[in-house]
């Protein structure tokens, strides 16, 4: 059993070409410090990026993206009911 959760990276498309676009959205549990899910992503690949999972109940995660222009982002971490 789990809860079905969706990260979507920004509230606009990011721009998703050769030279500037998420490489990597990977969720870190809080306190255990251990990455639960990453994911690669291309170039080509749509925008928003989004990264789905089925997690246990009572998690705390914390979304992270690696930008090849920006570099890295840290989202708020949020528990999983």
């Amino acid at each position: 059993d789990g809860t079905d959760i969706e990260i979507n990276i920004g509230l606009k498309p990011h721009e998703m070409n050769a030279e500037h676009y998420i490489k990597y959205i990977w969720l870190r549990e809080v306190g255990a410090d251990k990455v639960v899910l990453a994911k690669q992503l291309q170039p080509s690949d749509e925008s928003p990026a989004t990264l789905q999972a089925r997690v246990p109940p009572g998690r705390t995660l914390q979304p992270y993206v690696f930008c090849t222009l920006h570099h890295l982002w840290k989202g708020e971490s949020f528990q999983v009911l």
